[in-house]
């Protein structure tokens, strides 16, 4: 406890069950970290544009957390998480989709590049009988 001329500035309270403090008041801060990477071609290594990224929380449930779009250096970035592990997920147009996990913590910004592989195919034009 540090003391100063008219309050006191606490630095750690810990109280017990039913126990108050009575004329203090506490501010509290979210412990909150963020996700960032980037997506590109899996083949090129080529940044991919505008892909859809997508947070989902890791166990059981499976809920979407956020979602973004890449900027125009394939990057992204999703804030505001709480610790914890999540799975990101990222797809684009004429590729597949890649989902990689990734563990939050606080204050802190965790890095999950995705490389998403292209898409190949034949088309055929359908034969005139």
């Amino acid at each position: 406890m540090h003391l100063h001329k008219d309050s006191y500035q606490l630095t750690a309270v810990t109280l017990t069950p039913a126990q108050t403090l009575p004329n203090v008041d506490i501010q509290l801060t979210a412990l909150v970290g963020s996700i960032t990477g980037r997506v590109f071609n899996l083949a090129t290594g080529q940044s991919i544009v505008g892909a859809i990224t997508v947070v989902r929380t890791s166990g059981g449930t499976n809920v979407i957390v956020d979602s973004g779009t890449t900027d125009q250096n394939g990057r992204y970035l999703i804030e505001g998480l709480a610790p914890g592990s999540y799975s990101v997920g990222a797809t684009a147009s004429g590729f597949g989709t890649t989902t990689v996990g990734a563990f939050v913590q606080a204050n802190d910004a965790t890095t999950a590049d995705l490389g998403l592989s292209p898409l190949t195919g034949t088309v055929f034009e359908p034969s005139q009988t």
